[in-house]
This record gives C-alpha cells, sequence and structure tokens, in this order.
C-alpha cells in the first residue's frame, strides 16, 4: 500500500542514473514529489538497448534527458539535476542531497560506491545500493543504515562486499 501523502511529500536522491532511470520513473508515477538526479554521463547510442532512454536522447546528459521524461510523467515533480559525480558536487548540493529521505545509490563505479557509503554511515542516511558488477555476472543489492536511527538493527554497504573492497585495495 503507498500513502501517497507521505510520497507526495518524500525527497528521493538517485546517484547513477542509467539503469536507475526506469526505478526514477516509477517513483515519479507513484507520486514522489521530488527527486535529484546526479550522474556525470550523456546518453550513448548503446543506452536505448540497456537503459530507459530513446534515440532522440543521443548525446544528452542523462540528467536532464531523465529529467524531462520525470516532468512528462508527473509535470508536478521537484526534479533537481547535477551532470557530475556524486563526490563532485558543491557543498549547497551536498548538504541538499544528504537531507533527502532515501539516497539510491545506483553506480557502478567503486569510489562513488564508497564515498556514498561513508556519507551515509556519518550523516545516519538510508542508502540503497544496486550494481551490476563487472562483467554484469553478478548484481548487488545492499542497505547503509545506522543503528541507532533504524530501530537497533545497523547495516553497512562496506560490511556487506567487503571481499570486494578487499579486491578492490
Amino acid at each position: 500500500i503507498i500513502d501517497h501523502r507521505i510520497l507526495n511529500k518524500a525527497h528521493v536522491v538517485v546517484v547513477g542514473v542509467g539503469g536507475a532511470a526506469s526505478k526514477a520513473k516509477t517513483l515519479v508515477a507513484a507520486g514522489l514529489g521530488r527527486v535529484t538526479l546526479i550522474d556525470p554521463d550523456t546518453v550513448s547510442a548503446t543506452n536505448p538497448a540497456t537503459q530507459s532512454y530513446g534515440v532522440l536522447d543521443i548525446g544528452l546528459p542523462k540528467v536532464d534527458a531523465l529529467s524531462a521524461a520525470l516532468k512528462r510523467i508527473n509535470t508536478d515533480v521537484g526534479v533537481t539535476t547535477h551532470a557530475c559525480r556524486f563526490q563532485d558536487l558543491p557543498d549547497e548540493a551536498l548538504a541538499e542531497a544528504l537531507g533527502a529521505d532515501l539516497i539510491l545509490a545506483m553506480t557502478d563505479d567503486f569510489t562513488t560506491q564508497d564515498h556514498l557509503n561513508a556519507l551515509a554511515c556519518r550523516h545516519d542516511k538510508l542508502t540503497v545500493f544496486a550494481a551490476a558488477a563487472p562483467p554484469n555476472l553478478a548484481v548487488e543489492i545492499t542497505c547503509t543504515s545506522m543503528p541507532h536511527i533504524r530501530g537497533g538493527i545497523g547495516f553497512c554497504h562496506r560490511c556487506a562486499v567487503h571481499s570486494r573492497y578487499r579486491a578492490h585495495a
């Protein structure tokens, strides 16, 4: 059951809007009130076949193409875009992102995932991580949620995928 009054007031940050574009569209169609899109990439010729973009989006920043698609779904949705890596956000944009209700970390960039996890732990931010591990042989879905804000149960993305951190080191 979706409580549309709550969802309409919610703010979700989506970091990495390639494969996550369809998730953002679903949230907006369900009534999400505000979304922040963060991704440095542009839509490439292969993206329409594998992601939720069309051929007319090729060459556009992914955040701009997705923002336009979200506005077509719900003209009232608030959309903020940042065509950069999460760790390159200006301080004001970072503070706004950390104030969101939920961060969806949908990037396959290890450095960005690590940075997001550290901030999520430090700022008690509920963050869901989902990424395909190259060469797309596995998928990881984890959550960072600190115990003092989530009823005594804590989770950490880095702890859940510690073997990948060791391999990366």
